[in-house]
């Protein structure tokens, strides 16, 4: 019987110059592709009894605890109204947050190594902003597949709008309009 193969997400940093930062480095960079940013917040495990039909079971969960760091994302409105906030900075499509307290980070890190925005490489930190930055140009093409569509009048583009699977069947002129964004 044959095994299907294993196929490894490409590799993605989480923590970039580890190794040569400063044992007292008190802050870090954080990269952040998701368009709206994160707040990250420290969890620990808790467990607790749960009454079920069978009887009392112990659970486990997860309490948040502590202060709350908010991450920014890439996205910024085109026109923004009066009084919005300056644009934050960007690199590659990430949006850079400067001044994150390293240990918090890297203890979040340590926290949501499995999840899917760590894993693929939507939110990573380094002690260097030089070396923040090439990450994020590494990383450019990467798509979080959260960012908009791409239509044009002659064809569809984007892989995410899904293909007729009947081979007469094809998008008519109107549909390619009415999935366009206004100008």
């Amino acid at each position: 019987m044959a095994t299907a193969k294993k196929t490894q997400a490409p590799a993605s940093p989480t923590i970039i110059g580890a190794a040569a930062a400063p044992k007292a480095a008190r802050e870090m960079f954080v990269a952040c592709k998701l368009p709206n940013g994160m707040v990250l917040q420290l969890q620990r495990k808790e467990s607790y009894w749960e009454d079920t039909p069978s009887g009392a079971k112990e659970r486990l969960r997860f309490v948040k605890e502590g202060r709350q760091i908010v991450v920014c994302g890439p996205a910024y409105p085109v026109m923004p109204p009066r009084g919005y906030p300056r644009q934050f900075p960007q690199e590659g499509g990430f949006g850079l947050t400067f001044g994150v307290d390293a240990a918090f980070f890297e203890q979040w890190i340590e926290q949501n190594k499995d999840a899917p925005y760590v894993v693929n490489g939507m939110i990573f930190g380094a002690y260097s902003e030089e070396d923040l930055r090439a990450q994020c140009r590494e990383l450019e093409r990467r798509k979080s597949g959260l960012e908009p569509l791409e239509v044009t009048a002659e064809k569809v583009i984007d892989d995410r709008i899904p293909k007729p699977q009947n081979p007469n069947v094809f998008y008519s002129e109107a549909d390619l309009h009415a999935a366009k964004p206004a100008a």
